[in-house]
């Protein structure tokens, strides 16, 4: 391909992809939206599986030793974690991740495999000392 045929193609290519048809919707189409139930994740209810009491408890210990740490660190009293550091959010993640196991492993393998990643987010961006 030619580098003149290259360059026509992408200004093509770049031209429509600016082009945007508007798409107006009648009162009709958002009202069959109005009418459905909303979705409800399924992992919303689960039973305590893993004695959340006690995994918080762990949590809090955790994050208030990395406090300590940081402000030892720094001798500075002031310094505060983000408090979704080991939070209570993580705790129910926690919950929900057993579940999911002892549920079907391989069926939830995608959801596991997110709440791998959020508790790895948490742990990279959340509970950042220096």
């Amino acid at each position: 391909m030619s580098r003149t045929k290259f360059l026509l193609a992408a200004a093509a290519t770049l031209l429509v992809s600016t082009v945007s048809a508007q798409v107006e919707y009648d009162a009709s189409f958002w009202e069959s939206f109005d009418s459905e139930e909303p979705y409800e994740h399924k992992w919303l209810n689960v039973p305590d599986l893993v004695d959340k009491q006690q995994v918080e408890w762990w949590f809090n210990v955790t994050h208030h030793t990395l406090t300590g740490i940081e402000r030892g660190m720094y001798m500075n009293d002031s310094i505060v974690l983000n408090e979704d550091c080991f939070g209570s959010k993580y705790v129910t993640k926690i919950n929900e991740f057993a579940a999911m196991c002892e549920h079907d492993f391989w069926k939830n393998i995608f959801q596991e495999m997110a709440i791998i990643y959020q508790l790895y987010y948490m742990w990279g961006e959340k509970c950042k000392i220096d």
